[in-house]
Parts: C-alpha cells; structure tokens; sequence
C-alpha cells in the first residue's frame, strides 16, 4: 500500500489472522463494452484497496496462549472472549480505505463484482446475480436464502464490506472501522508483546511497523 491509511488496514488485517491481497486491480475487460451492465464491467480500470481472506481456524499463539483478536471479530460472530473461532466459516473481505471525505457511494457494484469474483467464493456466473444483495448490506452468507436462491455453496463463508476511515461513519450497507481504532490495536498488540516484536522487528516488511515498534519499546528517547 502506497497510503498510510492503507498500510495501517493492511496490517490490522493481518494482525487478526487475514491473508491480503494490496492494491488488487479492476480490469475492464477487452472487447466489452462500458455500457453492459449485466456484466458490471468498470469504465477504466481501478482498482479495490485491499481484499482479504480469513481461515476459520486462524490462530496465532505466544507463550501457549491465543493472541487476543480485536472487537471487530468478535462483533461478527467469528470468535468467543477467549479467542476460540465459534464460525467455520470462510471469510472473504472487500475493503476501501478513505482518508480524506467519505463519498455517498461507499462500493460501486460494478467494482464489488470484479472484487467478488476474484475472491473466489462464488462461480463466475453467479456473481452478478449475488452482486446486488451484497451492494446493500454489510455481508453475505452462504446461509442467506436470498444467497441460496442463486448458488447453493459447498462451504460455508462470510463476505464482508469493510470500509476504513478517518471520520466517524456508521453506513448501513458496510462495517466502518476508524484508523485511529486500527493505529490502536496495532499499538496495543505491539507493547504487549514488546519483548518479542521488537527482536523481530526486521522481519516485518513495513517501515511504518518497524517505526512504531520502535517507538513502542524506546519511548524515552521521545521524552
């Protein structure tokens, strides 16, 4: 990611056990014509900021302990107090990052067709169809009968829209995280595990992680 914000979402994400894709690229497809919305093709190409998967069984432990996940996890339903998945499924999330003034559309549907069939969870031509029901909510399931209408799934997942920003939000259709809770978490998981982030600092390919590890375990030298 080329923007703090997106460096900050990318690893919140990864810190709560997401493998990521930055920068994903929205192709329009050669031959198609701009003016085919069946096929949601995008008038240019663009690109989604981060998509992202998560395991159901996803788990990193320090000193025979879970690491504590954030809030957001546990909001969704995908584990308990203790850390301990309670959803098996799949998790597939279509995320932006805005730091600046936050657009009226969130997702265009024409780019959370592109994002969702490059997840992978749904064969291709029943991504249009679905598309719609997830440009409305914060998420889908296989679960959802509008979902099992059109594709009956031979696992189970969850599809999220999370859109990370700098000002408060509440939108209806996705989950809207502030970076300043992500600088947070970030900060908080890495005092706590000083001791060992710190002697692996080099390992993270991130000058900003490297920075604020730093700044986490010599905070007299600011003083």
């Amino acid at each position: 990611m080329t923007t703090y914000g997106g460096e900050l979402a990318h690893w919140y994400l990864r810190l709560n056990g997401f493998f990521i894709i930055d920068d994903f690229v929205i192709y329009r497809e050669i031959g198609q014509s701009v003016s085919e919305e069946a096929t949601h093709v995008p008038k240019s190409s663009v690109d989604a900021d981060l998509l992202a998967i998560r395991l159901p069984y996803t788990a990193e432990k320090v000193r025979d302990a879970n690491v504590e996940m954030d809030d957001l996890l546990k909001m969704i339903g995908l584990v308990d107090k203790k850390n301990n998945p309670i959803d098996h499924s799949i998790i597939g999330a279509i995320c932006e990052v805005k730091t600046g003034r936050l657009e009226k559309e969130h997702f265009k549907e024409e780019h959370l067709a592109r994002a969702l069939g490059r997840l992978g969870f749904i064969p291709h031509q029943y991504v249009g169809h679905i598309t719609p029901i997830l440009k409305d909510q914060r998420g889908i399931t296989s679960d959802d009968k509008d979902v099992r209408k059109i594709y009956e799934s031979a696992f189970d997942f969850k599809i999220l829209k999370i859109l990370f920003t700098t000002v408060n939000a509440d939108p209806e259709d996705c989950f809207a995280i502030k970076l300043e809770t992500v600088n947070n978490f970030i900060i908080n998981r890495l005092v706590k595990y000083r001791e060992l982030k710190f002697g692996d600092r080099t390992y993270f390919p991130s000058p900003l992680i490297q920075y604020l590890n730093w700044r986490v375990t010599r905070p007299k030298r600011f003083s």
